[in-house]
């Protein structure tokens, strides 16, 4: 009995011992379909895939399996072995719609494979897929592959444009492998035959990388993944230790190619030939591969590395690969573009700057404006705090990710690895990647490589495209100052900062300081323009505030012209100090400026360089015109003419009413001015002897004016003032409103009236004594 026992125990030993030593298959796919589905031998071909849990192959081997289904003509019809041409497909089914299936068939496969929607997200519409990828940072562009910045991996997930509509993309698949400069394909909705969105099969497909065709080339983020000679790994002879993310910072064959023209000759865009010889020969020649990293000042850089490997560059980067990846140290040379100055940062992917959305950093159609402007700072770890000219705050990546995805935004700062950046150039001079301190592993890019106005800027895996790529512009300091918004329209006094109660006014022709009065030649109005600038009008001659010959140059004098649209007669103004600075748009550095600092009448004014002065510094008092300039003092007991400067009539009668008539020397169109006590003056019709009045003195726009019998009231006295070199008569009863010309007409009898002042021709009269 013993005996029997010790045998059966050694038999059952045996047994265990063989199990042990028979490998152990992949789980067999299970999956629960239609009944039409499930009778049918793409069902049969499904169920004898095996998921070996490398995400990559098991989506690869399921979308095989189906090559070849056709879709339907009813939802009982799902088998895929007839075609019936409705779009009713087994995918569709466990999709919940039946309808234009490419991308419920890639989502089919993912969930057949197990591999969540976090993964590869379930989609039925394509750019809703291809966007999800952009966000996430994992989506190349055609020209990216071709240019050798990826290299296609099976798995990866692909999306097409044609001219079907203007999406941008209509139809995916699924890469089965990239050879050469070949991709293959499985794809749903198509054929085999031709190029198609609409083809109602499951088809393999093959492409030139260089067919426009294609649009993007999504890399999920898969586990399960092994590095073989299949995958995107160029690494060869027993380097495979290199993962795929650390690879592409390690070495990037276009930016080798592209910064090395002895190799671009040589080897072309060949990636493992070019990659062969950095292993080889390039590392040991001080030759960089990527903007990234550089094994020299990777060892250099850390001196704990230095005495570990000294020149062993091999082992350096298996170092990095390991272990440097992780911990943010020095791996490449970073450019040194001054300590601090004020750029523009341009995208390489279009004609695009970094500007803002709120406190987010987008990519944005170029503009004057401030918020386009970045202040950078160097600090003491080579990197730079790069702040935004318009609101002050710092570049920062958000919640200081090391992982592609996270937006770029502004935000206050705090000194964190988040916002500060080290700045490479890249193969191309001149254009820069942008790596924040807290990450080795990703850059700052375009959102997919966009091109559009508006796109976001995030963090991304470095592969060099240019949606990668960034150009800094340096620009003045005034382009780095806000420019300040006063309004559209108003009067005002220009004062000097340094000199009591002095104003910019005339003499001559010529701009300079004048002590304090009411006099017009004291008051300017400021126009706004598009552009942010101002024109300034003086209220005496109506001419500009210009820079003699639009002149750029220190020096250059300041006076008045005619409006000529020059750039000299524009005028930025910045705020300093609670005082302000004006600089001509035709200067970029130079800004007016009181000539020899001067402080007296007759001071001249001029443009000089900014240099801080308080002879370049002025206050701007608004204020109602009628309350900054005096009435003029024209004499009295004159008879007088009143011609409308917008038609050229004089005032003339109408029975009793007030019109414009052709210019003539009848007694209806001749006034006698009397000056009255107050500085206004009675205005009486030679020939009715009646007096110029406003009826009813209504203090409202249309009021009538009219002639009257003299009743000495306020509706019988005008104001009258010079204003941009005509006369304007204001009734001494209103603070507002001015004598003009119904509807700015040219026309014999049109009716006269008061109206708000607005600076148009039909307020504006020439008073000419008559001889």
């Amino acid at each position: 009995m013993k005996k029997n026992i010790n045998r059966i125990v050694a038999i059952c030993l045996v047994a265990v011992m063989c199990l042990l030593l028979v490998p152990v298959s992949a789980d067999a796919l299970s999956y629960s379909g239609s009944s039409s589905y499930m009778s049918g031998k793409y069902y049969r071909q499904l169920t004898a895939v095996n998921l070996t849990g490398n995400q990559r192959t098991d989506i690869v081997n399921v979308a095989k399996s189906q090559v070849g289904y056709q879709e339907g003509s009813s939802s009982s019809k799902l088998s895929g072995e007839t075609y019936g041409g409705s779009n009713y497909t087994e995918y569709g089914r466990w999709y919940g719609m039946q309808d234009m299936w490419c991308a419920m068939f890639v989502s089919w496969c993912a969930k057949v494979a197990n591999i969540p929607s976090s993964i590869v997200t379930y989609h039925s519409y394509t750019p809703t897929g291809l966007q999800w990828f952009k966000n996430k940072g994992q989506a190349y562009s055609r020209s990216t592959v071709a240019s050798g910045g990826y290299k296609p991996q099976p798995g990866d997930i692909i999306y097409f444009k044609s001219a079907r509509n203007s999406n941008p993309t209509n139809h995916i698949g699924i890469v089965t492998s990239y050879s050469g400069n070949t991709v293959y394909t499985i794809e749903g909705n198509t054929s085999s035959a031709t190029i198609s969105t609409n083809g109602g099969a499951v088809a393999a497909k093959s492409y030139s990388i260089s067919n426009t065709y294609i649009v993007y080339i999504c890399k999920p983020a898969y586990t399960g993944t092994n590095i073989s000679s299949g995958s995107s790994n160029l690494l060869t002879n027993d380097n495979n230790w290199i993962p795929d993310s650390v690879q592409s910072i390690v070495f990037n064959a276009s930016y080798y190619a592209g910064k090395y023209p002895d190799l671009k000759n040589a080897f072309g865009s060949d990636a493992n030939k070019l990659y062969d010889h950095y292993l080889d020969y390039g590392a040991k020649e001080g030759r960089q591969a990527s903007a990234m990293f550089n094994v020299r000042t990777y060892i250099s850089g850390n001196q704990d590395l230095k005495a570990a490997f000294g020149n062993d560059y091999k082992a350096a980067i298996q170092h990095f690969a390991t272990f440097g990846i992780k911990e943010n140290r020095v791996t490449a040379p970073t450019v040194n573009l001054g300590t601090g100055f004020s750029a523009r940062i341009s995208a390489s992917t279009a004609s695009l700057n970094l500007s803002l959305s709120g406190s987010d950093v987008i990519a944005y159609t170029p503009n004057s404006g401030v918020e386009q402007v970045w202040n950078f700072e160097r600090q003491n770890d080579d990197t730079y705090k790069i702040i935004n000219a318009s609101t002050g705050k710092v570049f920062d990546l958000y919640a200081a990710s090391k992982t592609a995805g996270a937006k770029v935004t502004t935000w206050d700062s705090n000194d964190t690895a988040a916002q500060r950046w080290y700045i490479y150039e890249t193969e191309v001079k001149g254009k820069y990647v942008f790596r924040p301190k807290c990450s080795t592993a990703i850059v700052i890019g375009v959102a997919g490589d966009s091109k559009s106005s508006g796109a976001k800027i995030q963090s991304v895996n470095y592969t060099n495209s240019n949606g990668q790529k960034f150009a800094i512009t340096k620009v003045t300091e005034f382009d780095a100052k806000p420019i300040v918004d006063l309004g559209s329209e108003f009067y005002a006094k220009i004062s000097s900062a340094n000199a009591t109660k002095m104003n910019l006014g005339l003499k001559g022709e010529n701009v300079a300081l004048c002590s304090d009065s009411k006099s017009v030649d004291q008051t300017w109005r400021f126009g706004k323009q598009s552009d942010g600038s101002y024109v300034i009008i003086n209220q005496k001659s109506g001419k500009l505030l210009s820079v003699s010959g639009n002149s750029a140059d220190s020096g250059s004098n300041v006076q008045v012209e005619s409006l000529s649209n020059a750039t000299g007669q524009k005028w930025f103004i910045y705020e300093d100090s609670g005082k302000f600075i004006l600089r001509p748009a035709s200067a970029s550095a130079s800004v007016l400026d009181i000539e020899a600092s001067g402080t007296t009448d007759g001071s001249n004014l001029l443009i000089n360089k900014n240099n801080g002065s308080k002879s370049q510094l002025f206050t701007i008092t608004k204020g109602n015109f009628f309350d900054l300039v005096a009435p003029e003092n024209l004499g009295t007991g004159f008879i007088a003419k009143i011609t409308n400067v917008n038609s050229s009539m004089n005032l003339s009668l109408s029975g009793t009413n007030v019109v414009i008539n052709k210019a003539g020397d009848s007694a209806d169109q001749k006034f006698i001015f009397d000056r009255q006590a107050d500085g206004s003056y009675k205005v009486t019709n030679t020939k009715n002897n009646m007096v110029l009045d406003v009826y009813a003195a209504q203090d409202k726009n249309f009021a009538n004016v009219q002639v009257y019998p003299s009743n000495n009231t306020a509706a019988q006295r005008w104001f009258v003032y010079l204003k941009e070199g005509c006369h304007i008569l204001r009734p001494a009863f209103s603070k507002d409103k001015v004598l003009d010309v119904y509807a700015a007409a040219t026309t014999a009898g049109t009716n006269v009236d008061i109206y708000t002042m607005n600076n148009t021709a039909a307020q504006k009269f020439s008073i000419v004594v008559c001889g």
